[in-house]
């Protein structure tokens, strides 16, 4: 019998252009860009194969300790930075770029601070 996968052991821990997070939720959206031609008097479409489809990535991330604010700098700064970096998620990594970070700082959770990652 296989032993069960040890998740946590096998998960990297997160970071875009080095600048480390933890990761709630993320999720990746991927595809084809397609598009559907319709004529008059016909009953079958034509689609249009366009490719493959960016990637969209959305990330929920939080930074976490005693010097969450300085983490919260390296992560922002890392965001605004242009051009591709490279994102490490729990289970993929990929070059990508950032679209939009919103942070959520809260009083009454000292030492945590959240983002909402495109």
């Amino acid at each position: 019998m296989a032993p069960f996968r040890n998740w946590p052991a096998t998960m990297a821990p997160a970071s875009y252009r080095g600048a480390h997070f933890y990761v709630e939720h993320d999720e990746i959206e991927t595809g084809r860009r397609l598009v559907v031609h319709q004529f008059p008097h016909k009953d079958e479409p034509y689609v249009e194969d366009l490719g493959r489809d960016a990637n969209k990535i959305a990330i929920t991330a939080y930074v976490i300790g005693d010097d969450a604010d300085g983490q919260e700098r390296a992560l922002r700064s890392a965001c605004e930075a242009g051009g591709p970096g490279m994102l490490v998620l729990p289970i993929d990594r990929m070059l990508a770029h950032c679209e939009s970070a919103k942070r959520d700082f809260k009083k009454d959770k000292l030492g945590y601070i959240a983002f909402q990652i495109k």
